[in-house]
């Protein structure tokens, strides 16, 4: 990292050996995050897109028009109370509750053709963020799920598809559809942890949330106001791996992570390299925020892929605050690498100079995405730059790139430009 106009140290080749060093630190680290994967029972993901069903019911209702209405979920619960449907009541002697319904895939139909690719695409992610591959996942259609204004309801077994094959079942994903704004949330439960964890849905949004086979001790709570509709899908994998597999594969990737970790702070000891900060390209595309205030609030990492949420969260496990003498701080940035080509025209043919790709420290947020959290090392760093030793998978920036040209009197200049979000770390020495 270039903080001052000339580079500490007076000998070329001790500062060589020391960059060779660093980027063999880099090269560890590297391949230890490479290990990194999401591991989650429950996983939930906020829907941005305007995709939405053609959901035909068949027995006389007809077709569901989103977002789901009082008078839609009504006529489904009289479909239902006259036995053309299932239906789901904790006491069906109480009648001052509404019933809540689970439609079989043979009572209803799905017309738009453009939502089984659509719902391809949330499979893949609902994969991932469970920790399964999800490069050939396949969403199975299980059943649609309604729940009315404060219903009883039943949780269904939790189990794979009759029609899926059981040995490749690995998760299953509920897609919570809109419906017209009443105020309620739809409430899930994990009740099957020492401490229960919840997840609401996005209000009268759609949304997605997915859990692992291994999850069985799952509640649901209707909302207190409104009517709620989702679709069941059942996920399955080539080759399912049970969640305890995907927990001790995480912690062999976490303890990599410590290793290569502190192989960097020994190399510091021992005087062979100065301390530094290493940055890591993440795969989350979001847009550059344009005018807003220093600092680029608009990141933060509940922002984040579960492929990236998973390399920070990797830091707060058991062990990795035990590295003696040193004190990880951690960051999201804006990364730019600048790589500038002077071309001038010789004697007929061209000669161009090319000084190396630098790459340019943006805007700075601690990891929940604000200023306040910033460890002291990252402040006043935007503008900073570093050279590829530092940056971990360097060829995040080789596609992509933009490329800005200026003609100059007596040559040209071409400038190749790219940014991307990266976490940062800096591991402070205390002793």
């Amino acid at each position: 990292m270039d903080r001052s106009p000339s580079p500490n140290g007076s000998d070329a080749n001790q500062g060589n050996k020391s960059s060779e060093k660093t980027l063999e630190v880099a090269n560890n680290l590297s391949a230890a995050f490479e290990l990194v994967k999401p591991v989650n029972g429950v996983y939930q993901q906020e829907i941005t897109r305007s995709e939405a069903p053609d959901i035909f019911i068949k027995s006389g209702i007809g077709l569901i028009a989103l977002p789901l209405t009082e008078e839609q979920a009504q006529r489904m619960v009289s479909a239902a109370s006259e036995g053309q449907m299932n239906l789901h009541n904790a006491n069906v002697s109480d009648l001052s509750k509404k019933p809540a319904c689970v439609f079989s895939p043979d009572a209803f139909d799905v017309k738009n053709p453009l939502w089984e690719k659509y719902v391809q695409e949330l499979a893949v992610a609902a994969a991932e963020g469970l920790g399964l591959d999800g490069s050939e996942v396949k969403p199975e259609l299980d059943a649609l799920w309604l729940w009315t204004t404060d219903c009883l309801w039943t949780t269904p077994l939790l189990k794979s598809s009759n029609k899926g094959a059981r040995r490749t079942w690995a998760g299953t994903m509920l897609i919570v559809l809109p419906s017209v704004h009443q105020g309620g949330d739809l409430e899930m439960t994990d009740t099957g942890k020492v401490n229960p964890k919840s997840w609401s849905t996005a209000d009268y949004r759609q949304s997605m949330i997915c859990w692992h086979r291994d999850t069985r001790f799952l509640k649901f709570k209707a909302p207190s106001s409104g009517d709620r509709l989702g679709l069941l899908y059942d996920l399955h994998v080539p080759k399912p791996t049970s969640y305890n597999q995907l927990m001790k594969s995480h912690r062999i990737a976490v303890q990599a992570v410590q290793d290569a970790v502190e192989k960097y702070t020994v190399l510091v000891r021992s005087g062979t390299i100065e301390e530094t900060a290493f940055l890591l390209p993440l795969i989350t595309k979001i847009p550059q925020a344009r005018g807003n205030a220093k600092g680029g609030g608009h990141i933060s990492k509940d922002k984040l892929l579960p492929a990236d949420l998973a390399k920070i969260e990797c830091f707060y496990q058991k062990g990795m605050a035990e590295i003696r003498g040193f004190t990880t701080h951690l960051a999201l940035v804006w990364l730019t690498s600048r790589d500038k080509w002077t071309i001038y025209p010789v004697q007929g043919e061209e000669t161009i100079e090319r000084p190396g790709t630098q790459y340019i420290l943006g805007d700075i947020v601690d990891v929940d995405g604000g200023l306040d959290g910033l460890a002291e090392p990252f402040r006043n760093l935007e503008g900073a730059t570093f050279g590829k030793e530092n940056v971990l998978h360097a060829y995040a920036f080789e596609s992509g790139v933009t490329r800005l040209t200026a003609k100059r009197a007596g040559f040209e200049e071409q400038v190749f430009v790219k940014t991307v979000l990266c976490l940062m770390m800096h591991f402070e020495r205390m002793d």
